[in-house]
């Protein structure tokens, strides 16, 4: 889905929007953050879901802004288990 609006200069951009994300099973991995995840208040992100991750030496703490149905299963981050 897409949508476009308008901004003060009166060009068009587009905004995606995302939905029925999934990770399975990912191996240890090493990152800034493990969850990025920024929608607009008129179009969140929907349906994320991960399931048997481990994300072994994160930096910064998780941003979810505007999402809606985030799941967490067996999820660990900087070696402790997270729940959502």
């Amino acid at each position: 889905m897409e949508f476009v609006t308008r901004g003060r200069d009166r060009r068009a951009r587009a905004i995606h929007v995302c939905s029925r994300v999934q990770c399975l099973s990912s191996p240890t991995i090493s990152c800034s953050y493990a969850l990025y995840l920024r929608g607009f208040a008129n179009a969140p992100i929907r349906d994320v879901r991960l399931t048997d991750c481990d994300f072994g030496d994160v930096a910064k703490a998780n941003v979810a802004e505007h999402v809606e149905g985030l799941s967490l299963r067996n999820v660990r981050m900087n070696g402790k288990a997270v729940d959502r």
